[in-house]
Order: structure tokens, then C-alpha cells, then sequence
């Protein structure tokens, strides 16, 4: 059953178009025989040209990229340069910004220990607990080499939880500053160090300037606030002002491991553990081995031999133990703790909030924007309430599935349905930024998708399929809408994540990358938002669980004066006709036109059949700019391009 609804997207209001936008959405064909007595829903879009809302940002075409297994396939770690179709494909797809070093993956990343020769770096501690150690052979340099050949832009995200504000400025530095420069007066020139590591891979010497900085990742959530409170609204002023917070005989960890029995005594010399919330507050730390208190020293090399002692550092928060002659030659006093002895820390915490970050960040280069990624609406009303000024929010619009899907069908409406409750998701932070700064401030979007947090077993390809396109353009439809600032979508390349590309070794460009080639050159084009207005047919979802509008749209007008119009039709099973109202446009023109199509909406681009959803270009000769009907197929996506014409 399909209803005829009005959906008005209000450009003096772009919250509202947030909302709006993706509960609407285009047709596209399944494959499946049409029924011959069935009409095809038609749907209206009206354009007013004259109604121009924000600006176009060509960081739209975003990826949340990740560092981990050498930036997920994308880096060649013998030739120490990416994939050459990997490249090839993100700059076809129009991948525009990339992010590092990931999300999650981000919590605990040390930047330090990402840059050099790979065989010097150290460990990387993975940003979820109980996850084994990972390196950052995809490095700083590496990335970056990597986003230049691709044509990309990059957005940092840096680590909140065991990172300092001088951390986070040292790593601005090293990106930003000028060889001589010291913008952080700490005596140590960090673009020198970058030139260096820049001439290893062959790069150019200059600065990378990285504009886009965000400050942790999801901490609003409780498996990701690590040292901060679990009442939330005491984590929200950590995460803003910093504070203290003790812990009591904390399992410790060792060589990059967050496990338990990577607390536990080998009985070796010279074992090093570490406290898992640095900075620590000093002499506030109590180390026991075994349930005994052991005591704190200067130096092992005077220790009494057999003494139960270690030596401990506030800032890089490293327990040494003794014991013997280490594997350097060097005798250690003390002793060492014994095989399978558990190794326990009580402490005081110190740590920096957001503010801190971003004012450090902002003294070695004021340029850049810092953002926070307490990514709901409480943070904006602490901050107003404090009075605090901040550069910009990230929100992260997610779709949650949790059930099992018997069919596809099921899927992609569940799919469909979940874009409602992101829009609003968007629609309400974009609303509290601007009631409580007055445009001072702005919003940006570090991820956005589907996400199913049980596994299909009867749709495996969903997250690569049509319907994910489907998804994904829909929530770019109402980002773009927006006037976001930049937005991150699925990962660069993956076997799953919602992938631009597929993963190594295939890096077949998915059915989302198909969809976000289609509007490369609409994002890359820039401009303004035009307003609109929409009747659109909607679907209703088999037992009774609502439903959703089938077409989705967006208008913008390039820095040209070209009108561009981003159609998707959503409906699974039926075609659509769109008829266009453009009264401020007159004349006739050959439309540009871009069709992302596939047989159902399960399809999805493989190795085997690559072309399963295919972009086709071509040229729709319009008799009337001002009045005009174009048909969708089930399930497609349409964007055309009309020249400037009054």
C-alpha cells in the first residue's frame, strides 16, 4: 500500500531538511515480473532556485578510514606505497577526505609510535579491550602518501584517553608547522622530524596541513570512556574540563596487551608493565605482585638484589621491575615477579578535558578546526551553559538492527525505516549548535551507516549490496541538505564496514561507491543548497511496522549555475515517476544524467561480477526545464545535471 505524503524541505530551516530528506526515497527494479493493473507512483518535486540554503562541502565524499592491517589492505608494505588500484578506484569513486587513524581503533592509538622506520615503531594498543596488540605499519607518512595520491583531504582523530594535550599539540606540529618553527616553545622542531620521514617515502617536504581535528571517539558511550566516570553526566564534565579519577588494584598491562594475563609475572628480568590511565597523579600509585605490596625506587641499578622494588614514570606510566642482568647487559637490582603473579596498580589519574585539547592544539596552529565527539546534544548545553566557545560537534547518525532478517526485503525495509530516527538524530544536533551559538559554531559527521548487530546469515552481502547504496546515498542526501561540514561514510576498503571498496586483494568498487561516483562531481562542484519541496508515494512495511517515503532528493546549484538533482528511489519493487516543477529555469536542455541500477536489491559488485550495480552516464534531452518527468527504475538512483538557465 502506498499514500501520497508531503514532504517540504525548508532551506531557510535545514534541520528540518535533515529530517525529512531521508524519510524519502527513490525506486529502483528487483527483477521481479510487474504487475500490469498496477499504476506507477508518481511523486512531485518542487524547485525554488531562488530559496539557496548552506554551502556544498567538497569533504562530503568522506571515508572512516582505519590504520590497522596496513590501512585495511590498502598499503603495500614491500613496495611502501598503496595499492595502485586501490588508489585508482577511490579517486574514480570520488573519495574526498579520509580519516585517521579510525574510530575506535583511535582510543588508544600513540601517534609517536606511527612514524620512522616501521621495524623501529612501537606496538599500538588496540582501542578495544581484550583485542591482541597492533602495529602502524600504515603510519602518519603512510596515510598521508596515501591521501595525496588519492586526491583526499584527512581529518585526525586524536586520542582522548591516554593522550595529553602537549601530545595532541606536538602531532599538530609535526603535521602543520614550518621547518624552524616551534610553535609549541618545547625546544623540539617536529617539521624537521616530518621532513625526515617524509624523504624516506619519497614524498615532497612540505607541510601537510591538516585542517580537520577531532578529540576522541564516541566517549559518550560506556565501553568507550576508558579513565572517565560511568555516570554519564560526571563523564560529560571529564570529558570537557578533565579531572582526577582513582582506581583500585587495576590489572596493569604489558607489551601493548589490555588482557589479564598480560598483568601476570613471566619471572624474567626486567619485566615492564603498564598502568592503563596515565597521567598519574605522583606518589599516588601503590604496585602490588602477588597481593604484596612492593615498594617505589629511583633506580634499579642500586636496588638491593632480591628487594622487592620497581621504578615507576607519572607521565609514560611504566612499572620496571628488576631482578638480575636483562637481555641489554645491564644488572638490575631487585627482584623479578614471579610466573603467572598477577601485577596490580592503585592510583590517581590526572587528565586534560576537550578544552584543554583544542587550546593547545589551536596555540601551534589557530587555523585548524578542533572538534569535540561527544556526539549528543548534552554536550552542546554544558558547553553553553559554561560559556565555552568550540570550533564544532560530531554526530554520528547510525541505523541499529538488531533482528535477524528471513528475507531481503525484510532488510532493506528495516533499512529504509532506520533512516528516520538518524535524520532526526542529525536534525537535533544540527538544531541545539545553532540555537546555542548562532552559527559560531558548526557540525560534522565522523560516521554514518547501517549497522546489524547480529549476523545475516540469509541476506551475507546485505552490507554490500543495493540496498546499502540505497542507504547510504539517502543519508548523504540528508547530510548534504544539511550544509554539514564534512561527513564520513563506510570504510575505504573492506570485505564489509559498508566499504567504498571491497578489500585486498580484489578492491572491487562497491554499490555505495558506484552511487557516491554519481555525485562526485556534484560534491566536488560545490555551491549552494536549493530549496525544495516533495510529494512522495511511501511504502508500507508488512506487518505493521509502519512506513517509509520512497524518494529521496536533494538540489544544489554549482559555482557554474548548473542545477543538480540527486533522485533515489527506494521502493524495492516499483518503478517511479518524478515529475519536476522548476519555474524559475525556462527553455529547453540536454540533461546530464547519472543511473545507478542493478536487477534486485540484493545485488552486490564482486570479484565474480564486478558490474552487478552499474553507474551509466548519458544525456536526457529536456523539451521544458520548468516542467518535466523522468522515470526511476526500482530501486536506482538518479542524479542529472542541468545547465544554467533562467
Amino acid at each position: 500500500m502506498r499514500v501520497l505524503t508531503g514532504v517540504v524541505v525548508a532551506v531557510t530551516c535545514l534541520a528540518t531538511a535533515g529530517v525529512t530528506s531521508p524519510a524519502t526515497a527513490d525506486e529502483g527494479r528487483t527483477g521481479q515480473r510487474a504487475t500490469a493493473a498496477r499504476a506507477t507512483p508518481t511523486a512531485v518535486v518542487r524547485i525554488n532556485v531562488r530559496a539557496l540554503g548552506g554551502r556544498v562541502s567538497p569533504l562530503l565524499g568522506g571515508s572512516n578510514h582505519r590504520f590497522p592491517r596496513n590501512g585495511y589492505g590498502i598499503w603495500d608494505p614491500d613496495t611502501r606505497t598503496p595499492d595502485p588500484t586501490a588508489v585508482a578506484h577511490a579517486r574514480e569513486a570520488g573519495i574526498s577526505l579520509l580519516r585517521y587513524p579510525g574510530g575506535s581503533q583511535a582510543n588508544l592509538f600513540d601517534w609517536k609510535q606511527a612514524i620512522g622506520e616501521p621495524d623501529e615503531r612501537g606496538c599500538q594498543v588496540a582501542g578495544k579491550w581484550g583485542r591482541p596488540p597492533l602495529r602502524a605499519d600504515y603510519g602518519v607518512d603512510e596515510h598521508m602518501l596515501t591521501a595525496g595520491l588519492i586526491g583526499a583531504d584527512t581529518h585526525i582523530t586524536v586520542p582522548f584517553a591516554t593522550e595529553s594535550p602537549r601530545d595532541a599539540a606536538a602531532w599538530v606540529e609535526y603535521m602543520n608547522a614550518r621547518v624552524g618553527q616551534d610553535p609549541d616553545g618545547d625546544g623540539v622542531d617536529m617539521a624537521r622530524l616530518r621532513v625526515q620521514n617524509q624523504r624516506r617515502l619519497g614524498q615532497p617536504t612540505t607541510a601537510y596541513d591538516v585542517d580537520e581535528w577531532t578529540i576522541g571517539n564516541e566517549p559518550y558511550l560506556k565501553h568507550e570512556r576508558f579513565w572517565m566516570s560511568e555516570s554519564s553526566d560526571r563523564a560529560l564534565q571529564q570529558y570537557i574540563s578533565g579531572g582526577r579519577e582513582s582506581y583500585a588494584d587495576q590489572l596493569v598491562g604489558s607489551r601493548c596487551r589490555r588482557t589479564p594475563d598480560a598483568s601476570s609475572g613471566s619471572g624474567r628480568v626486567g619485566q615492564r608493565f603498564e598502568v592503563l590511565y596515565p597521567p598519574v597523579l605522583a606518589d599516588s600509585q601503590r604496585i602490588t605482585v602477588a597481593g604484596e605490596r612492593w615498594r617505589e625506587v629511583g633506580d634499579l641499578q642500586s636496588a638491593e638484589p632480591g628487594s622487592h622494588v620497581y621504578t615507576f614514570d607519572d607521565d609514560s606510566r611504566h612499572i620496571h621491575f628488576g631482578g638480575g642482568v636483562d637481555s641489554s647487559g645491564a644488572a638490575l637490582g631487585g627482584a623479578a615477579p614471579a610466573r603467572n603473579a598477577p601485577v596490580r596498580a592503585t592510583y590517581t589519574g590526572v587528565h586534560r578535558g576537550y578544552v584543554h585539547f583544542a587550546r593547545a592544539m589551536h596555540k601551534v596552529d589557530p587555523s585548524i578546526n578542533v572538534c569535540s565527539e561527544w556526539g549528543q546534544v548534552n554536550f552542546v548545553r554544558a558547553m553553553q551553559d559554561q560559556n565555552r566557545a568550540y570550533d564544532c560537534v560530531a554526530s554520528h547518525p547510525y541505523t541499529f538492527m538488531g533482528q535477524v532478517w528471513k528475507t531481503p526485503r525484510e532488510g532493506h525495509d528495516t533499512n529504509m525505516l532506520g533512516l528516520i530516527k538518524s535524520a532526526a538524530k542529525l536534525s537535533r544536533m544540527l538544531s541545539s549548535v545553532r540555537m546555542a551559538t548562532s552559527g559560531r559554531s558548526h557540525v560534522v559527521v565522523t560516521e554514518y551507516g547501517a549497522l546489524a548487530t547480529v549476523a545475516q546469515p540469509n541476506v551475507p552481502l546485505w552490507e554490500a549490496s543495493m540496498t546499502d547504496a540505497l542507504y547510504q546515498m539517502s543519508s548523504l542526501s540528508t547530510i548534504m541538505n544539511s550544509a554539514v561540514a564534512f561527513a564520513e561514510g563506510g570504510a575505504l576498503t573492506s570485505r564489509g564496514l559498508r566499504a567504498w571498496i571491497s578489500g585486498r586483494p580484489d578492491f572491487v568498487i562497491s554499490a555505495a561507491g558506484r552511487a557516491l561516483q554519481a555525485t562526485r562531481t556534484m560534491i566536488s562542484g560545490g555551491g549552494r543548497v536549493v530549496g525544495f519541496s516533495t510529494d512522495s508515494p511511501r511504502q508500507q512495511v508488512a506487518g505493521g511496522g509502519g512506513s517509509y517515503a520512497t524518494l529521496g532528493t536533494s538540489v544544489t546549484r554549482d559555482a557554474t549555475g548548473a542545477l543538480n538533482l540527486l533522485l533515489i528511489n527506494r521502493d524495492p519493487d516499483d518503478a517511479m515517476k518524478v515529475d519536476v516543477r522548476n519555474p524559475y529555469f525556462t527553455g529547453s536542455a540536454r540533461a546530464k544524467t547519472w543511473r545507478v541500477t542493478s536487477r534486485s536489491i540484493s545485488s552486490a559488485n564482486t570479484a565474480e561480477n564486478p558490474n552487478a550495480v552499474q553507474l551509466t552516464q548519458g544525456i536526457q534531452q529536456l523539451p521544458s526545464v520548468r516542467r518535466f518527468s523522468i522515470g526511476l527504475p526500482a530501486h536506482s538512483i538518479l542524479r542529472l545535471r542541468l545547465p544554467s538557465r533562467r
